[in-house]
């Protein structure tokens, strides 16, 4: 795992995941947005709600 834009990442071979927080889930949307972000990573040691919605 490693940490970019005060976000937290997961490194597998040839990709890049970004952890889904439900603390950041707004910014997180934004960034994956802004970036073309392709691959997410839902955990529930970092994404515990229910349902994922933008708000």
């Amino acid at each position: 795992m490693f940490q970019k834009d005060g976000f937290k990442f997961y490194e597998d071979i040839g990709s890049n995941f970004i952890f889904i927080e439900d603390n950041k889930l707004d910014n997180c949307i934004e960034y994956i947005i802004k970036k073309d972000i392709r691959s997410i990573f839902v955990n529930d040691d970092y994404y515990r709600k229910q349902n994922i919605e933008m708000t």
